[in-house]
């Protein structure tokens, strides 16, 4: 270490015993803040919530949700702490989605994510769900109705089809 920064820290340390802090117990104080922030992060939260969560779940739909936050979520706001995760960054997150042109995905991660959140709140590491003041900001999904055979004659021939078919 560089005597300037030797010197600096020593001046640091004395200006700390003269506002009547003691800098060995400060500096702890500081490591432990970022350990217990590294314990409250999104991706660590979200993996303890989904070990509750997927109990009395089938196999395919958890795996379907945990996906989703690994791919779609945990890389942009998994190291975040939860406490400070806002709308502008889950609302990035679902743009993200968005813009790959799967809209109900997007939808999804965003109610993953408030669930995580909700969590999260009643575990006492977060103050509040951003997710809720993001309603109407995502595109809806476009909505495809398949007609249905009403007349006989149609079924009929669905039938014989049906029938028909090798």
């Amino acid at each position: 270490m560089p005597l300037q920064e030797v010197r600096k820290r020593h001046q640091e340390a004395r200006e700390q015993l003269a506002q009547g802090i003691d800098p060995a117990a400060a500096k702890k104080a500081q490591k432990l803040a970022g350990a217990e922030r590294a314990a409250n992060s999104f991706e660590v939260v979200a993996r303890e919530w989904f070990a509750v969560w997927k109990e009395n779940k089938a196999e395919c739909h958890y795996k379907k949700v945990i996906g989703r936050l690994e791919k779609d979520a945990f890389p942009y706001i998994g190291g975040r702490p939860v406490a400070e995760i806002s709308a502008p960054e889950v609302l990035a997150v679902c743009r993200r989605i968005e813009n790959r042109g799967v809209c109900e995905t997007a939808r999804r991660v965003k109610e993953n994510i408030s669930q995580v959140m909700r969590y999260a709140i009643a575990t006492g590491r977060a103050d509040r769900d951003p997710c809720p003041d993001l309603r109407g900001a995502l595109k809806l999904a476009t909505v495809k109705h398949m007609p249905t055979l009403t007349d006989p004659d149609d079924v009929a021939e669905l039938l014989r089809a049906i029938d028909g078919y090798h």
